[in-house]
């Protein structure tokens, strides 16, 4: 067997002992899977000259390439196990196909990495029964093509690649050097990969859980599992970065099975929050092996990464590297998507995420079930994004390329179970500031300072989701039930839908609208895979109506109907604050100065920060969000407190100041 000569020939290499390769082969093949049920109708289909009808060989798609199907089949073939000549013919005859036409994609992702990839299981799965033909160029034209370079969570899948070229070609040294490559990338950085919060950048300074971070978790954990026991084993401190990133990062983005919408990125597809969920309860399952002494917590992040799941992880985390925000609650979760000088907050590539421009503006969602925003984007109004204000204009919906905001002043200050954020949102002329307070069963928004010279009118989206049974309104001291279509109310005070309910806080114009909606998935993504079929969902929407130029405050809760009154103590375009049902007060001081909070108690900071604070205790928790000082002042009751500020990676981050 072709094999056992390559293994044979390793003897006498040392940095890898022989008896480990034989091992690390058949566990990899071995995490590859079966064949798929449809792998005889894919060898049955199959044309004489190795090509399949299916195909789109002269796909031009960057995103979705039609002829890397292909590449697909092959692999589903490779997979039968046991053999069959029928399999084995096809096999050769689709890789002489490929081999003799060499296709390429106008996206070099697919040439340098994804059909590589591919092409590297298709080794592993059937080294022994590839035509030599094939195999040279296999392992000597595509595989090469995967060359290490790059940053992230690429440069992992390239050295990956060239880990199993080294193992397909019996080259010990290419192989160890490779792993070592992909092991070097499981570090913390203040580049691109893993941020120090527990957040994954790629493609510049942006959040990425759901699509290279998601991958990079992915391959982190089944490499250290591959590895397991052989002299490349994953060193100790390695684990303890990948145990943290997938407990304290992949695993907080999740709900109930479902990944938050803000965590998927450009990948809006159908299906998507329930895959990347699925594929963190997979990663789970895989660390339960690969880090014994923290088995229970991994065996809890796959069983809560389960449809209807109890919720066992409460608490808030802010990611200070990427202006994101996870609130979670036993019954509902909250997460906050921003952007500012520092961090991209949407992208356009390859086709994917056409009209999200305003994902990161405040886009505030809440989750009871986990799936009350899944597949819900074809149907949506994008202009009306949950949690964010913006005109309802024609401009496009395309994010440009580094799409940011124009401002420093984006952050939060977090305790581990609250959170007070400050958001000064400015895009093309409109201007507001924003406090977000999460605490309890409770989100807070204040809004400060709107304004908008132009003439379209301006909202603030509160609900945009799946409708789940019935709408109730209280307005002017009477509640009742809302019909379907679309109501404007002058004098609401509050409004509940499945289990949650939003309170004005200060009077405004409310407008619901109930009921189906049609759209189609060409307003999320335009390739050749995108549906063509409508799409017909009920909604229910709700948004303040600021009308044209409009000017002053906004103020609302978000939360379970039993979570008791939030009161405002300022909302102005210098000083916002919130005092929270329990009596926990967030605030966030747009320029130094001074906040009377009432019963003797009193804040006051030379610096633009967030603070959160509890007058039972006297602690303060504060950021500075431009994360640009080494010091501030703050002031509680009249004492002052000099606070060092974190600087470098952890710039941004909070900091207690105890009585």
């Amino acid at each position: 067997m072709r094999t056992a000569l390559v293994l044979g020939c390793l003897l006498t290499l040392p940095t890898v002992a022989a008896e480990d390769f034989a091992p690390l082969l058949a566990r990899y093949r071995a995490t590859l899977g079966g064949a798929p049920a449809s792998a005889a109708d894919r060898i049955a289909s199959q044309r004489p000259d190795g090509s399949w009808a299916d195909v789109d060989y002269a796909s031009g798609d960057r995103s979705n390439w039609g002829a890397s199907k292909h590449v697909g089949h092959l692999r589903a073939i490779a997979a039968v196990n046991p053999p069959t000549v029928a399999a084995t013919q096809a096999l050769n005859r689709g890789l002489d196909y490929w081999r003799q036409h060499d296709f390429t994609c106008p996206n070099w992702w697919y040439n340098e990495i994804g059909v590589p990839m591919t092409m590297a299981d298709i080794g592993v799965l059937a080294y022994e029964r590839i035509s030599p033909e094939n195999l040279r160029y296999l392992t000597g034209t595509v595989l090469p093509r995967a060359k290490i370079g790059m940053t992230g969570q690429n440069r992992a899948w390239v050295a990956g690649i060239t880990f199993i070229r080294g193992l397909l070609v019996g080259d010990s040294e290419l192989a160890s050097r490779a792993m070592g490559v992909v092991m070097e990338e499981l570090v913390v950085s203040g580049a691109e990969g893993l941020q120090p919060d527990w957040s994954f950048h790629q493609h510049g300074p942006q959040q990425q859980f759901g699509n290279y971070g998601l991958a990079f978790a992915g391959d982190m954990s089944r490499w250290a599992d591959l590895l397991r026991g052989s002299t490349l084993a994953v060193a100790p401190e390695k684990i303890s970065l990948l145990r943290n990133y997938v407990l304290n990062g992949e695993n907080w983005v999740c709900w109930r099975g479902y990944m938050d919408l803000s965590s998927c990125d450009r990948q809006i597809t159908p299906g998507a929050m329930r895959g990347k969920g699925r594929s963190v309860a997979g990663i789970n399952t895989r660390m339960v092996g690969v880090d014994p002494e923290q088995a229970a917590a991994y065996r809890a992040g796959a069983q809560r990464n389960q449809p209807g799941a109890v919720n066992d992880l409460v608490g808030t985390r802010y990611f200070w590297r990427s202006d994101y925000l996870i609130h979670r609650r036993p019954e509902f979760m909250a997460s906050l998507k921003m952007a500012s000088r520092r961090v991209i907050g949407a992208e356009l590539v390859n086709s994917e995420n056409v009209s999200g421009y305003y994902l990161a503006d405040g886009a505030l969602f809440c989750y009871r079930a986990g799936d009350e925003l899944e597949d819900v984007a074809p149907v949506w109004d994008w202009r009306r994004v949950p949690g964010v204000t913006c005109p309802q204009g024609t401009r496009s919906l395309r994010p440009p390329g580094n799409h940011r905001l124009p401002s420093d002043y984006v952050g939060a200050a977090c305790d581990g179970q609250n959170g007070v954020v400050m958001l000064d949102l400015a895009r093309d002329g409109l201007s507001v500031r924003k406090l977000f307070c999460f605490a309890g069963d409770q989100v807070v928004c204040l809004g400060a300072g709107l304004s908008y010279p132009g003439a379209e009118p301006v909202t603030t989206s509160l609900w945009q989701q799946r409708l789940r049974g019935p709408v109730k309104l209280s307005a002017g001291g009477a509640a009742r039930e809302l019909a379907t279509g679309q109501e404007t109310i002058a004098d609401a005070q509050w409004l509940e839908h499945d289990g949650m309910r939003l309170t004005l806080l200060e009077p405004a114009r409310l407008v619901v609208q109930t009921g189906p909606k049609t759209g189609h998935w060409r307003n999320v993504f335009t390739t050749s895979g995108t549906p063509r079929d409508d799409v017909t969902l009920p909604l229910c929407s709700a948004w303040l109506d600021h009308g044209t130029n409009p000017s002053g405050t906004f103020a609302y809760s978000l939360g379970t109907p039993t979570a008791g009154p939030a009161k405002i103590i300022s909302n102005t375009a210098l000083v916002q604050a919130v005092r929270m049902p329990g009596g926990l007060v967030g605030a966030t001081f747009w320029a130094a100065g001074r906040l009377d909070l009432g019963d003797g108690h009193s804040l006051a900071t030379d610096l633009p920060c967030a603070v959160l604070f509890d007058p039972a205790t006297g602690t303060a928790t504060v950021a500075e969000p431009t994360q640009k000082f080494r010091t501030l002042t703050l002031t509680v009751d009249g004492v002052a407190r000099a606070v060092t500020l974190p600087v470098g990676l952890e710039a941004g981050a909070s900091v207690v100041v105890k009585r």
